[in-house]
């Protein structure tokens, strides 16, 4: 993933991890999505335990983060920390296990993050402090 104008971003198949973080989640289907850092930013990957490989899932600019699966382990729902807007930007991202159909959900000034699917895997819930209380 790739910031454009405007803090939209776009796929990107330019993989450069450096470290991986400790958080990781696991899908049902046993595939794990984990966040690598790269510089001061940090990037999605995918790590399938039965077979060993490791893929990008989303990298660019920006902080990928707070990854979660859906129930039926075919979407995650992230966040993306902008930090080249002068201050930290947070949004909420979908995208699909194979990086496709790559979605924006959120696109406020605001700090909307740590993404939580319904049991239908239908919504997403997530922490922002777009409201004075931090709803």
């Amino acid at each position: 993933m790739r910031e454009a104008s405007g803090g939209s971003v776009v796929p990107s198949d330019q993989p450069t991890a450096t470290t991986a973080e400790p958080a990781a989640c696991t899908s049902p289907t046993g595939l794990i999505v984990f966040t690598a850092l790269k510089g001061t930013d940090a990037d999605l990957w995918i790590w399938d335990a039965q077979d060993g490989s490791v893929r990008p899932l989303v990298t660019g600019s920006g902080s990928q983060s707070d990854a979660t699966w859906s129930p039926d382990g075919n979407r995650i729902a992230f966040d993306v920390t902008f930090k080249n807007r002068g201050e930290d930007d947070i949004e909420i991202f979908t995208v699909d296990v194979d990086g496709s159909n790559l979605r924006r959900l959120t696109n406020l000034r605001a700090l909307d993050s740590a993404p939580a699917w319904s049991p239908d895997g239908e919504l997403i819930a997530f922490y922002s402090n777009r409201g004075s209380n931090g709803d």
